[in-house]
C-alpha cells in the first residue's frame, strides 16, 4: 500500500481530532497513540478482533476442534501469534498459543 507522507499525515491528524488518537512528541518526531479514554476505542478494538476471529477461523478450519477443547478446559483469554496469526505460514509453521485466565484441567492440555 502506498500512501504518501500528506495523506498519511492528513489522516492522523483526523484521527487526533476525533479523539481516536494521541500523541507524544520526542525530538522532531510525532509518536501516535490510541486514546484508551475513548469509550469507543475498546469497542472498536473488540470488533477488530472479532473479524479477525472469524477469518482465522474460516482460513484454518483444521483447529476448530483443538479451540473448542480448549475452550472447554480453560477460563480465560486464547491468544495466538505468530506466522498463523500474521496469516503468512508455510509447511513448517507450528502455532503459537498464549492462554490467559485459570485452567479447569491441566493435565493433557499440552497433548491437545
Amino acid at each position: 500500500m502506498k500512501i504518501n507522507q500528506k495523506t498519511v499525515s492528513n489522516i492522523l491528524n483526523r484521527l487526533e481530532k476525533d479523539h481516536i488518537l494521541k500523541f507524544s512528541i520526542e525530538g522532531k518526531n510525532k509518536y501516535y497513540y490510541l486514546n484508551k479514554l475513548n469509550p469507543n476505542i475498546k469497542e472498536t478494538i473488540k470488533l477488530i478482533e472479532i473479524e479477525r476471529k472469524i477469518k482465522f477461523i474460516e482460513r484454518y478450519k483444521k483447529f476448530n476442534d483443538l479451540f473448542n477443547k480448549l475452550q472447554l478446559r480453560t477460563d480465560g483469554i486464547l491468544v495466538i501469534f505468530g506466522s498463523y496469526a500474521n496469516f503468512s505460514t508455510n509447511e513448517k509453521s507450528d502455532i503459537d498459543l498464549l492462554i490467559i485466565g485459570k485452567h479447569k484441567e491441566i493435565k493433557d492440555l499440552e497433548e491437545l
